[in-house]
């Protein structure tokens, strides 16, 4: 069996909503994303999201937990595990009694497919579904979905996730189908965002093939208090400034662009990122994003 991949939101940043009862609203949970398999012959199976070879992990589930999607009519539903107060903790072993698995969709019921209903059907069967199995909410639940008219409510809502320590919200068209694997703007995400200043101390070169943006595809930053982290070089135009300060300082004082001492002009130069959170240990949470140069 190859198993089905979770479909994808993309940055509510780049996209207008103008009909905001044309979306639904759910909270976007930080944990681990699953696609479980319920069936009676098989009991049940649960993967984790692609990673970057692009492969769908198995996930071993507590007893209890399995118990309860045993109790959900045969299907694929598609949720987050959750528990703790980071997705970090739903890997740990002393919580693994103690997680809940949130379900927002559905992809198959019995033998039938649903990914080509839209989304407003296939809500509407997970919740006469839950409405007449007897599952424990501590351990499996429905996501809550929500119905905003304006952009108002929907940043009250979005700030009142922010405020209990939630990750943001998801909007998804109610019209749309689930296109397994995919990103095509019918699923938006919306996530709080902060920003810190850190300082230059190196580049990271690429490391696939396909697209190769060579030794300056990432800047190597360094808080004020030690904790390293690194971003993507912004654009071409930041790659392209990076390759003419690296060969002026290779190349020598005949170049125009020399700098006298400077292994690379950039290094010491603070940047400004935006990121998710911060982690226990110090880091950044993100994606962590170049968002501006400090002194610009």
């Amino acid at each position: 069996m190859t198993p089905i991949k979770p479909m994808l939101a993309s940055p509510m940043k780049k996209v207008t909503i103008t009909n905001w009862t044309d979306w639904a609203v759910e909270e976007k949970f930080d944990g681990h994303r699953l696609i479980v398999y319920v069936n009676r012959d098989y009991d049940v199976q649960a993967y984790a999201r692609p990673r970057g070879d692009g492969r769908m992990i198995e996930r071993e589930l507590a007893p209890g937990l399995r118990e309860q999607l045993a109790k959900l009519p045969d299907g694929v539903y598609d949720g987050e595990l959750i528990g703790g107060e980071t997705s970090t903790d739903v890997s740990r072993l002393d919580l693994r009694d103690s997680l809940t698995f949130v379900v927002f969709d559905i992809l198959q019921l019995g033998e039938h497919s649903c990914v080509g209903r839209v989304y407003s059907e296939r809500r509407q069967l997970l919740e006469t579904m839950f409405s007449r199995v007897d599952v424990d909410s501590a351990v499996v639940r429905l996501a809550d979905s929500f119905r905003f008219h304006n952009e108002t409510t929907f940043n009250a809502f979005v700030k009142g996730v922010w405020k209990r320590g939630g990750e943001g919200a998801i909007l998804k068209r109610r019209t749309s189908m689930y296109h397994a694997g995919k990103r095509n703007g019918d699923w938006l995400k919306k996530k709080r965002q902060e920003h810190a200043s850190l300082t230059i101390i190196g580049f990271e070169a690429t490391k696939g093939t396909v697209m190769n943006r060579g030794p300056f595809a990432k800047v190597r930053l360094r808080d004020d208090d030690g904790n390293v982290t690194s971003c993507k070089t912004r654009d071409d135009y930041e790659l392209d400034q990076f390759r003419s300060q690296y060969a002026a300082t290779k190349y020598g004082k005949d170049h125009p662009l020399y700098i006298e001492g400077a292994p690379h002009p950039a290094i010491g130069r603070r940047l400004v990122i935006e990121f998710q959170q911060r982690t226990r240990d110090g880091g950044y949470r993100g994606p962590v994003l170049w968002d501006r140069w400090e002194d610009e």
